[in-house]
């Protein structure tokens, strides 16, 4: 990713200065070290999109940025009885996650925790949220750049296979969700066919217990 300096703003133009470079790509995000924002309520343009969809029934909710079980709460009260989840986006002590966990399905969005921690405490929180696992009964769910490499590869690195496999087999996540991959990589179909087979015996294995 592309990381800069906050400079200034003037007249809605922000001034950064680039640390370290790289490509611009479309659909993506910018994040902000340390994240200024803590929500603790819904928009109403976002209760507006609740009101009108929560009828269909394919329709699921997932919350960004979540900080505390009052946010998870507030959209229950927007979506009685649909599925929700709790995307883990910036670091959450554990009693906080297990707190969630009793509210909603958790995500670990790798992506923003990494731009948030840097590659070593992004690793060392992985840990710490992978042994909550254990004890949470809710379903968890991996996310942020799990088959990367099919972006623009026909087929995962190994690398890649293996770690989705021990994340569902050993940690007791219950698949992933794929962004990159399909949002603008050059293979969608293929890479749902291969976390398909790589985890369809662990979650039938798990769905036995």
């Amino acid at each position: 990713g592309i990381n800069a300096a906050y400079m200034g703003d003037d007249k809605g133009a922000l001034t950064a200065k680039v640390a370290q470079g790289g490509t611009l790509r479309p659909r993506k995000g910018v994040n902000i070290d340390p994240h200024p924002l803590h929500f603790r309520s819904l928009h109403p343009r976002d209760l507006n999109i609740v009101r009108q969809t929560r009828h269909i029934s394919l329709v699921r909710y997932a919350l960004s940025m979540v900080t505390c079980e009052a946010e998870i709460r507030a959209l229950r009260e927007a979506a009685p009885g649909r599925l929700l989840a709790a995307k883990v986006e910036v670091p959450l002590p554990t009693g906080t996650l297990m707190g969630l966990a009793e509210l909603a399905e958790m995500w670990l969005c790798r992506g923003d925790l990494g731009a948030q921690l840097g590659l070593p405490r992004l690793a060392q929180y992985y840990i710490t949220f992978c042994e909550a696992c254990t004890r949470m009964r809710c379903r968890r769910v991996l996310c942020g750049e799990v088959m990367d490499h099919m972006v623009v590869h026909e087929a995962p690195t190994r690398s890649e296979v293996c770690h989705l496999a021990d994340a569902v087999s050993t940690h007791g996540f219950s698949g992933c969700v794929l962004s990159n991959e399909t949002a603008y990589g050059k293979y969608p179909a293929e890479v749902v066919r291969v976390v398909r087979e790589v985890t369809s015996a662990q979650i039938a294995a798990q769905s036995r217990l």
